[in-house]
């Protein structure tokens, strides 16, 4: 094409309605110079599309306009399509780069002698993010559950039994020899996690030996040993012994058994003791452990060496027997199945439901889940819990787009939309060094402004996962919780927060389990939505375990491991890199002291040198640039211009054009580290 040609308007529109198509002159929209499309970042998230609203209508417009709202009045419909000149014309071919296209929303038609303004609808999927971002969604899971479930084979858990001996007793024998009594037991507390296995029972007082004199029976196996410690003190007491004979006990043992039969080999006997009537008390003090099985009794016996000094005539001994029983076991529940949902599936479920429509707007989450042995997944509250599904309920799950964004946030991700499509990627890729976005020249730059970015400075961070207290010992064993760290940086106090509403408790995941079978209707976690870390079997997804280390009871059935908190700050280096060097840890509102897969999760770590995304530096300039806006993937590029001289580069923060070539728009850029 001629460089002679005559140069067409900077910029055209067109009105799109009831099949016309309406050409206006740039006098006809009357504030055409102010319409400015922009690129911006929310944070460091992908670069959305916007421009400024309304359109004002005037001349042979305001006509056209006017003529179609009196037809179909409020129901009135019309797309304006905008074309801006390319910059490179006349050296090529087509003047125009593609329309952007908007719908008119006559309901916001305003007439006046001269003008008619109308906006346009806000039907864009980042309008629609933005818009309703905050809405709570019920979805039943039903809808989004995967074809496989979850095997949860449970966590070992540990339980506590604590009962007392109390017995102040007086019984006549006839003969010298050994005479079997049972203690007088009774219920104190207990701290047991897994219940319907191990039953605790009351024994009265002082009695004979028989096989329902337990303390203690078995209803399944245990996979571990039952741990028993007790502190018996047994006393004759003077007031029963005739001064003219000796003391009735001559010695004493204690016989632990898992049998009626007290020469069981499962039966532990404490030491004979000597007794000293009336002077002293004699204490056992020991500990035992037994292999369990269905079917178990546990006896706690005194096994007496009486001597009656006055044979044929019956004698009477009294005895004060007490002191504690303290009964440890770990133990863990059936395995259970439970509902699984792949987050692309939730995400997609929203964007649906977020624009009214199905099959417009895309999602997706990139470089997520690809390793079929290492896989996130999620599952409702309610799902866990086994609610029963019936015609007037199911589990559902109770969730917003925002929620879902903050958690990805926490993993490293950020939302980027580009026309119809939602893509959730990780935030380094919204930020490319080996792409170029534009390359500024030295007469559309001006006033340039350096400053240092305070918002991308955090002396502070809190990072993991939003949890519920469990009232129960082996709550404290929960790792996935809070952690606390500060940087490097000795500036004024600001936290920077990535935490997960999802939560990522096992434990938490167990008790809930628990509540299955149960009447109740409600439990405060019934809206929490949980992340699993389990790989895909032949029929099910299976748990992914850690090495766990420490004294903890089911360290081989714990899980979640790979998702704690400090792999959660690393994930997030480069975030974190962008004004800090060293984070150190501080504090937790869970178990920090857990070791897993070799690494303690409470300790400190320095960020790799050059790894933060960009300077917490702002280039502020003014530009008058007559190029179109970058567009696909190179918005994620290099901003690069030219200013006295000299070169700069930088990422978008927020960049305008101007119709208008002679109007100035003010842009901001991350500089490039």
């Amino acid at each position: 094409m001629s460089q002679y040609s005559i140069t067409p308007p900077r910029a055209k529109f067109e009105l799109h309605a009831y099949g016309e198509v309406y050409d206006f002159s740039l006098k006809s929209i009357e504030n055409w110079k102010q319409l400015e499309f922009t690129l911006k970042r929310d944070r460091t998230s992908g670069i959305f599309h916007q421009i400024s609203f309304p359109f004002e209508f005037a001349l042979e417009a305001y006509d056209v306009v006017k003529n179609i709202y009196e037809t179909y009045r409020h129901r009135s419909q019309g797309d304006m399509y905008i074309y801006l000149l390319k910059n490179d014309w006349p050296w090529v071919e087509e003047q125009y780069h593609e329309p952007q296209i908007f719908n008119l929303d006559f309901i916001s038609y305003s007439k006046t002698d001269n003008i008619i303004k109308v906006d346009t609808k806000r039907v864009s999927l980042y309008d629609y993010l933005k818009v309703k971002n905050k809405m709570v969604y019920d979805i039943p899971v039903s809808e989004l559950k995967a074809e496989k479930t979850w095997n949860f084979e449970r966590i070992m858990m540990a339980n506590t039994i604590s009962l007392r001996a109390a017995n102040s007793s007086g019984f006549n024998f006839k003969s010298s020899g050994i005479y079997n009594k049972t203690v007088g037991i009774s219920y104190e507390s207990t701290e047991v996690a897994v219940k319907d296995i191990v039953y605790e029972r009351t024994i009265a007082s002082l009695a004979d030996f028989n096989s329902d004199s337990h303390f203690l029976e078995v209803n399944d196996k245990l996979e571990n040993p039952v741990e028993i410690t007790f502190i018996i003190n047994l006393t004759e007491i003077m007031a029963y012994i005739d001064p003219s004979h000796h003391a009735s006990i001559r010695r004493a043992r204690l016989i632990l058994s898992t049998n009626y039969d007290t020469s069981d080999p499962w039966s532990i006997s404490a030491p004979h003791k000597d007794i000293t009537p009336g002077l002293d008390t004699t204490s056992w003090i020991t500990t035992e452990k037994f292999m369990a099985y269905r079917g178990n009794r546990f006896y706690l016996i005194l096994a007496l060496d009486l001597k009656n000094d006055q044979e044929p005539f019956p004698k009477i001994v009294a005895i004060k027997a007490n002191g504690t029983i303290r009964v440890e076991y770990n133990a863990k529940y059936k395995p259970v199945s439970v509902d699984m949902i792949d987050p692309k599936v939730l995400l997609q479920s929203m964007v649906d439901r977020m624009t009214n429509s199905t099959g417009i707007y895309t999602s997706d989450i990139e470089d997520f889940n690809t390793d079929s042995n290492n896989l996130i997944m999620l599952s409702a509250a309610e799902s866990i819990r086994g609610i029963p599904v019936t015609a007037d309920n199911e589990a559902k799950v109770h969730t917003s787009y925002r929620d879902f964004v903050t958690w990805m946030n926490a993993y490293g991700y950020e939302q980027h939309v580009d026309g119809t499509h939602l893509n959730i990627r990780k935030r380094h890729k919204g930020f490319r060094a080996d792409l170029t976005a534009m390359e500024l020249g030295e007469r559309e730059c001006a006033d340039l402004r350096e400053y240092v970015d305070e918002e991308r400075l955090y002396p502070g961070l809190k990072i993991g996962y939003n949890r519920k207290e469990i009232d129960n010992v082996n709550g404290r064993f929960e790792f996935n919780g809070i952690h606390d760290y500060v940087t490097d940086l000795n500036i004024i106090d600001k936290v920077l927060e990535l935490i997960s509403p999802y939560r990522a408790d096992c434990y938490g995941i167990e008790f809930l389990t628990q509540e299955r079978g149960k009447d109740s209707t409600d439990n405060k976690s019934d809206k929490d939505l949980f992340l699993v870390n389990v790989k895909e079997a032949a029929s099910t997804y299976e748990t992914v375990t850690s090495v766990f280390s420490g004294n903890y009871p089911g360290s081989s059935t714990i899980f979640n491991g790979n998702l704690n908190p400090y792999n959660l700050m690393k994930i997030n280096e480069d975030l974190l890199g962008v004004s800090a060097a060293r984070m150190e840890f501080t504090a937790s509102d869970s178990n920090a002291q857990i070791i897993i897969d070799g690494q303690r999760i409470d300790q400190n770590y320095d960020i790799p040198e050059g790894s933060g995304l960009f300077d917490p530096t702002i280039y502020d300039i003014a530009s008058r640039n007559i190029q179109h806006l970058p567009s696909g993937e190179n918005v994620n590029g290099i901003v690069r211009f030219r200013y006295k001289g000299q070169v700069y580069e930088g990422f978008i923060e927020e960049i305008s054009k101007n119709p208008a070539w002679e109007m100035e728009t003010t842009w901001r850029l991350y500089k490039k580290k």
